[in-house]
């Protein structure tokens, strides 16, 4: 009856990756408010805007990367 335990490491990185993404989706809701029209109108009269939303899409893209790494993990540890 010994039942074979899971090692977690990948279910635990997709979990940050999932929460670092959410950040950042919810970063990016709450700095650069309005609809995608308002924001290409918005990134014309302040550059600096267009540099916080090229950051917020790059910590999205990192909690992305960081689930899809911690399922690959994940799928090699089960085998």
């Amino acid at each position: 009856m010994s039942e074979e335990r899971r090692n977690p490491a990948g279910i635990i990185i997709a979990m940050i990756g999932f929460a670092i993404g959410f950040g950042g989706l919810y970063l990016q809701n709450i700095l650069l408010p309005g609809s995608l029209s308002d924001q290409l109108s918005a990134f014309r009269e302040s550059p600096q805007l267009m540099d916080l939303s090229m950051a917020l899409m790059i910590i999205i893209f990192f909690g992305v990367f960081l689930v899809a790494f911690g399922g690959m993990i994940q799928i090699m540890l089960d085998e």
